[in-house]
């Protein structure tokens, strides 16, 4: 009888068992762990880029200062020496909107548990295309670099 009363069933659903909150609270240390990398990532990915990015401008004068002085194709520096410019401006001003993404997150968290509804962060959307750019504009600038650091040192 006590198999079919529906108030045991009710208390069931509402109350979780010890397995499940076992389970939950490993996915929820999982999940901890997946943020903190992902975190860790994203810090090592901007301070590549604004490592790498500074370093080639620097390299690429010292270049021209000794290698090269008299440049052949220097159009090609036009192309190279603004994308990385603006690949370490993008980098630095994802800082600026990551910030902005962690505040409006926390905010989201908190009327998300109460609501029981999602919401999307647009600050974190922005943060991931200005990171894209970033990245294209470094490769750019590289690349272009190089083709013409190869086309001088031939010549």
């Amino acid at each position: 009888m006590s198999e079919n009363n529906p108030e045991k069933e009710k208390n069931s659903k509402t109350h979780p068992s010890l397995q499940e909150i076992n389970e939950y609270d490993r996915y929820l240390n999982e999940r901890k762990l997946l943020v903190e990398g992902e975190a860790t990532m994203a810090k090592s990915f901007d301070n590549a880029i604004l490592t790498l990015a500074g370093g080639i401008f620097a390299i690429s004068l010292t270049f021209i200062r000794e290698i090269a002085p008299q440049r052949l194709e220097s159009w090609i520096l036009y192309i190279s020496w603004p994308c990385l410019l603006l690949a370490i401006l993008s980098t630095t001003f994802s800082y600026i909107l990551s910030m902005q993404a962690f505040r409006k997150q926390r905010k989201i968290l908190s009327q998300d548990y109460t609501n029981n509804k999602i919401t999307t962060n647009t600050w974190t959307i922005a943060t991931q295309w200005v990171n894209i750019v970033s990245m294209l504009l470094f490769f750019i600038g590289g690349i272009t670099l190089a083709i013409f650091m190869l086309i001088n040192i031939s010549n």
